[in-house]
This record gives structure tokens, C-alpha cells and sequence, in this order.
């Protein structure tokens, strides 16, 4: 069997959670809500949500259910670049 060759625009774990922090922490904005708020929201720490927007964090998929449940947008909205 041939090998795929990797695509180059495939992003690492790492790049997917820097910018699912980054809309995270744009969709929080966009709500007027803090940090705090939204991990009160969530049943979370506001140190989790800290961590998740710095992209130091993966969050369980429970939780990428909740988060686009409380800032009202598509779980592929919290993914797109």
C-alpha cells in the first residue's frame, strides 16, 4: 500500500488548542462575560478557563459541548482559525 503524504496545512494538537483558546476567549468578549462568569457557567474553575484560552488546556468533549452551548455558537465555530 502507498503512504499518504501528511498535508501541510494539518494542524498539530497544540496549534488546534491555541486557537480554540483564542475563540473562546473572543466569544467570552463578544458576551461581556469574565473569565469567572463563564467558568461559573461551566461548573469550572476560572484557572481551567485561564489555561483553556492560553491553549495550555484541552478540554474534555462534554466541555467543548458546554462551551458552545453557553456562548451560543457551533462547536465549528469554536474551531475555525
Amino acid at each position: 500500500m502507498a503512504r499518504r503524504a501528511k498535508s501541510s496545512k494539518a494542524l498539530t494538537l497544540t496549534q488546534v488548542s491555541l486557537n480554540l483558546g483564542l475563540r473562546v476567549r473572543a466569544e467570552r468578549r463578544r458576551l461581556g462575560l469574565t473569565q469567572e462568569r463563564l467558568a461559573e457557567r461551566l461548573r469550572l474553575s476560572a484557572n481551567f478557563i485561564a489555561h483553556l484560552e492560553k491553549g495550555s488546556r484541552q478540554p474534555s468533549l462534554d466541555t467543548i459541548v458546554a462551551l458552545a452551548r453557553v456562548l451560543g455558537v457551533s462547536i465549528s465555530r469554536l474551531f475555525r482559525a
